[in-house]
């Protein structure tokens, strides 16, 4: 039961902000604790040394507490970083997922919660745990990489200098970021989280815009309390209660004078209404939540980059989508 628990943990994390990314086309404090640009976090950051399709990266400015009954211990755990690393494979992605926890105990106790089963893999190294799931070469082309320590810096060029474009700092603190190469093993992954007819509606919008890459950033002004949210949604009141929001950027490899009118055409056809700021356009559309909460989605399209603002708060997705490029 804590195996089954401890994984819902790790990947719903990747699982939110991956539908986050797809649906939304449709620092000092912040990740690092790195002031600037969300880039120059994000390339201070150490990953296993392969191909990486999927990247997620979570940290806060404190250790993020984790309530005890959501992983079933008798106590709270603290957590520092979460990362999960996805890869191609032969049939499917393969997934390795890195935790650092604030103490070596905390570390041991949930190492000895988490079951092995078949095709999954725990190493525990002093307050690290480390996870790999799947099979074949890429699988252990990450245990390798893990075993060996064998990491390097982040030095994808192309999504540094696209994720550049995001804010990170002030009240737009980025607590966790999302980077999404959408090839057909990351849509198989994400076909199993949303229904066919949802499903084939988005890869339709997928081949107009063909993404090069597309990257989720939550943020939040304040440190987020994970027990606060929890009891948010036991009680049915939602995310509009959370000061959090979530920055998608979408970049097509088509040029701007062909992705500006068909994003355009797509927003207007699936309801948004475009609203004018005193520099640019927004599309603005207002999302019913299953709980009956308002969640406001805010799109900017920019030449070849698609960006939407999703958050409870309308006011947050403002601030949001108004403070890409600054």
């Amino acid at each position: 039961m804590r195996a089954v628990l401890v994984r819902k943990l790790f990947f719903s994390t990747l699982i939110l902000l991956i539908l986050f990314s797809v649906l939304a086309i449709g620092c000092s404090g912040g990740i690092e604790q790195v002031t600037g640009t969300s880039s120059d976090a994000l390339d201070a950051l150490l990953v296993p040394d392969t191909d990486l399709e999927l990247y997620v990266y979570a940290k806060q400015e404190r250790s993020t507490s984790i309530p005890a009954e959501i992983i079933n211990l008798s106590h709270d755990i603290k957590v520092d970083s979460l990362a999960i690393w996805g890869l191609p494979s032969e049939e499917d992605l393969v997934f390795g997922a890195g935790l650092t926890f604030a103490s070596s105990s905390d570390a041991s106790e949930i190492y000895s919660a988490i079951v092995s089963e078949e095709n999954s893999w725990k190493i525990l190294r002093d307050n690290k745990i480390y996870i790999v799931r799947g099979s074949g070469t890429s699988a252990e082309s990450l245990k390798s990489a893990i075993l060996n320590n064998n990491f390097k810096y982040y030095t994808d060029r192309n999504v540094l200098e696209t994720v550049s474009m995001l804010p990170n700092g002030g009240r737009t603190k980025m607590i966790a970021i999302t980077v999404v190469k959408p090839s057909q093993q990351v849509l198989d992954f994400a076909e199993d989280y949303i229904g066919d007819e949802d499903f084939e509606q988005i890869t339709g919008i997928l081949k107009l815009l063909n993404p090069d890459v597309m990257i989720g950033g939550l943020y939040s002004p304040h440190q987020i309390n994970v027990a606060k949210a929890v009891e948010a949604f036991e009680n049915g009141v939602g995310v509009s209660t959370l000061d959090v929001g979530v920055l998608v950027l979408v970049k097509s490899t088509l040029p701007g004078f062909v992705v500006s009118p068909v994003a355009k055409g797509l927003l207007v056809d699936h309801g948004f209404t475009e609203v004018k700021f005193s520099e640019f356009s927004v599309y603005k559309w207002l999302w019913t939540a299953p709980d009956n909460s308002k969640i406001s989605v805010l799109a900017r399209v920019e030449d070849n980059r698609i960006f939407a603002a999703v958050s409870g708060q309308e006011a947050y997705a403002e601030t949001l989508i108004t403070s890409v490029y600054k």
